[in-house]
């Protein structure tokens, strides 16, 4: 399987590659959308299985490079997004060169096993450090928008355990701290949820008139301008923003833009559109094991103000983490991914404080 000695015909190359290519689109098709397998299968897992695919379709392209009379290196090609979609065609469809080839069993097959090895650790490394997130809805707006595609780092609150470590979900397990921006499983439904940490176990939070006070002291809020967005159908949903005035579709929806800064100098925009009852919560302790999260876009955020029972999240165990969101990949204002009308170059690779 491994061997990158040697010739592989177009029919041998073709079928192992279409395979390969539907189990990669099934897998991005469920990262994505989140709804191709249970809801209990880790993400982790289905990754790791798309590089298990992937890995032996480079040794049997090395080996059609050389059925074709060219140097097995030219595989490196097949990293370079495109150009690896474009090099498929040409390997597919080529003609074998009759004849010995000088590449046959030049190209150094034992580095290239390791090479191969090495990358395998890497990417199972990566598959379970970096967990790859789509957003669908507003309740983090500024910080990440409707369309926003978000790695999470699933080892920032410590190293998974899968089920050796007894009670324990983590090894060197860290608790989040006041201000991260946190992707977790809900209580109740299990469902993802993004939200920042605003108190800690052992903390008191209340809000007053939208004032967050923690352990007696309020966070500063500086006003900011207006954040302002078109009035159009956003993300999956097609859900429309929430807006400080009545809008009409394709008008200019605006609400206030604060700078919200907590009690050790971690500074991140929120938004406030109208005062409502959510504004104001009386005074409460985080229990053990829990956090205290909000949404960013205050008015428009299922949070830990609501309880369960009311389709909110309440206090969130510290063991429902998946961990902290980094950066925003790509976002894209369309109805999807791959919907080129819609790319937000802006936003490339931004990252999420």
């Amino acid at each position: 399987m491994f061997t990158f000695s040697g010739r592989a015909s177009r029919s041998a190359f073709i079928w192992p590659v279409v395979f390969g290519l539907i189990v990669i689109v099934i897998v991005v098709a469920s990262l994505v959308y989140h709804a191709l397998v249970p809801s209990n299968v880790s993400f982790g897992y289905i990754r790791l299985v798309a590089v298990t695919v992937a890995l032996p379709l480079l040794p049997l392209g090395v080996r059609r490079l050389h059925d074709m009379g060219m140097s097995g290196w030219w595989a490196l090609l097949w990293l370079v997004p495109y150009v690896g979609f474009v090099l498929t065609l040409f390997a597919a469809f080529k003609r074998a060169e009759l004849g010995t080839n000088q590449y046959d069993h030049s190209d150094p097959s034992v580095f290239g096993q390791i090479a191969v090895a090495g990358g395998f650790v890497a990417l199972v490394g990566v598959t379970f450090a970096v967990q790859p997130f789509w957003i669908p809805a507003g309740s983090m707006k500024p910080t990440v928008v409707v369309g926003d595609y978000i790695t999470v780092s699933t080892t920032a609150y410590g190293l998974p355990c899968f089920g050796l470590c007894g009670d324990a979900d983590r090894m060197l397990q860290r608790n989040p701290g006041r201000g991260d921006v946190v992707v977790f499983k809900h209580p109740v439904t299990g469902r993802d949820f993004i939200k920042r940490v605003i108190a800690v176990s052992g903390d008191t939070v209340a809000l007053e008139d939208g004032q967050v006070v923690v352990n007696g002291t309020g966070l500063m809020q500086t006003a900011q301008g207006d954040y302002v967005e078109p009035m159009e159908m956003q993300g999956l949903g097609h859900a429309l923003p929430r807006c400080r005035a009545v809008t009409p579709l394709g008008g200019r929806c605006a609400k206030s833009l604060l700078q919200e800064t907590t009690s050790d100098g971690r500074r991140y925009g929120i938004l406030d559109v109208s005062q409502t009852q959510a504004d104001s919560m009386a005074q409460i302790t985080v229990p053990d094991g829990m956090i205290f999260v909000l949404g960013d876009n205050r008015d428009n955020s299922a949070d830990s103000r609501m309880a369960q029972a009311a389709g909110g999240v309440g206090f969130v165990p510290v063991e429902n983490l998946v961990g902290r969101a980094t950066r925003v990949v790509v976002s894209n204002a369309g109805f999807a991914l791959w919907d080129p009308t819609g790319f937000r170059g802006a936003r490339f690779w931004t990252k999420i404080r």
